[in-house]
């Protein structure tokens, strides 16, 4: 089983290779008007998972319509303390709820900025009115939880598809 996650980050492309690095996953950040492609590795090798990593422009919102539909998950990354990565954030989620309903917020500290600011992102709602949950620091542990959501989704449809055999 594969699993395609899409990133979207509201970083410039250098902060988000430097916060990408930190996990482990190559990213060039000087190419900010594509789409890149990494590999997730994962301790136990279950599940095999493919990280489509893109940050805000315009020239990504236009190819968002051709990748967000086909992706299993789709993460909104933003830097906390940055006051221009803030405010991509309404415009991001705009992009990725066009497409997708499964949105995870993760939001990020590092790297250090030299002017912070504080952050006023508190909340975003499904269309169903339940607020999206909003993760912090480790990219790896909100890969993992999408992980547990999606496998057990598959795990549960396959068993209904059994018992209806």
């Amino acid at each position: 089983m594969e699993v395609q996650i899409f990133l979207l980050s509201t970083m410039s492309g250098a902060m988000t290779a430097a916060y990408l690095k930190a996990s482990g996953i190559t990213f060039d950040g000087t190419a900010e008007t594509t789409v890149q492609r990494a590999r997730w590795k994962r301790p136990s090798g279950c599940a095999s998972v493919s990280l489509w990593i893109a940050c805000q422009h315009p020239v990504v919102d236009a190819l968002a319509a051709e990748l967000v539909p086909y992706m299993d998950a789709s993460i909104c990354l933003w830097h906390d303390h940055d006051a221009l990565s803030c405010v991509r954030v309404r415009n991001a989620m705009n992009t990725l709820e066009r497409f997708t309903r499964e949105i995870w917020l993760q939001s990020t500290d590092r790297p250090r900025v030299t002017i912070q600011h504080k952050s006023r992102i508190r909340k975003f709602y499904t269309a169903h009115g339940f607020e999206r949950p909003h993760r912090m620091g480790c990219l790896s542990k909100t890969i993992e939880d999408i992980l547990k959501v999606d496998l057990n989704i598959f795990k549960v449809s396959l068993a209904a598809g059994e018992s209806l055999r």
